[in-house]
């Protein structure tokens, strides 16, 4: 199989510089994990240290370290899935992405916002830099390798001063913003549930982990270990002191959240 390098879109300085993206032919070996029947028609399937995903117009082979991309416009295609292929590469190597949004407090504590579709997070998100925070990520939230909890500037987002029609490269969060250009330590966490979710703030440590488990970007298990694995760090991270907590949506204005978010983290950090 004949592989050819491709660049990874811009800005090129949010991409993994570990996971290498090649273009080539390859044939579907894995074990199927997940087929859609509706549209997007999507196809999910694993073998020993990969993971191949395929829609209509793009087929991608994941390792930790590698994906190659199968497709008419290699670079497109990996604009248009960028988030969810970093999560499954960093899963692959034992490394849980978070569904969420990170911003780092004026103070420099890192906080996180996590939850369901039409939770709030991006609202949340935009109250916390409204109130002095600087984004980290606004979708895809990846934890350091050795279990020191840490949000990576993953953001499909052009810089602070380019034009309108530059600013949506892909990911959920709009608007322009200052973007941190370093790991951050993640030591607050917020979790929006549903109505139907009893509330406990600040959670102890099983509730915690049941709900960041829930929290994960990929909808899928990329190795028969990797659940495992993903306990195992969410363990680490509440060993080492991540706060959890815990808030039904709409209880509260985002600005109230992203507020006593801010505010917990100080105190903390103050302690």
């Amino acid at each position: 199989m004949t592989l050819l390098h491709v660049d990874p879109p811009a800005p090129t300085s949010r991409w993994p510089a570990h996971i290498k993206l090649v273009a080539g032919d390859f044939s579907p070996t894995g074990t199927v994990m997940f087929e859609s029947t509706g549209w997007p028609w999507s196809v999910g399937r694993r073998s020993d240290g990969c993971v191949e995903l395929e829609w209509e117009d793009a087929s991608f082979r994941i390792t930790s370290d590698q994906i190659i991309i199968q497709a008419d416009d290699p670079t497109a295609a990996v604009d248009l899935n960028w988030n969810i292929l970093i999560a499954t590469a960093y899963e692959l190597g034992g490394t849980p992405a978070l569904h969420g949004f990170m911003a780092a407090t004026p103070s420099g504590q890192g906080v996180a916002v996590l939850g369901l579709s039409g939770a709030g997070k991006t609202t949340t998100g935009r109250a916390l830099l409204a109130q002095g925070c600087t984004l980290v990520a606004d979708d895809l939230i990846i934890l350091d390798e050795v279990a020191i909890p840490a949000g990576r500037p993953f953001v499909r987002r052009a810089d602070v001063d380019c034009q309108d029609d530059e600013l949506d490269i892909g990911g959920k969060f709009r608007e322009p913003a200052e973007i941190t250009t370093t790991p951050v330590e993640l030591t607050d966490m917020l979790v929006l549930c549903p109505d139907d979710v009893p509330q406990r703030t600040p959670l102890d440590a099983l509730p915690a982990v049941n709900l960041l488990l829930q929290g994960s970007y990929v909808p899928f298990e990329v190795s028969p270990t990797s659940a495992k694995k993903r306990l195992s760090m969410m363990l680490a991270m509440l060993s080492k002191g991540v706060r959890v907590s815990a808030a039904r949506s709409r209880t509260a204005t985002p600005e109230e959240f992203a507020r006593d978010l801010i505010d917990q983290a100080a105190r903390s950090a103050s302690a």
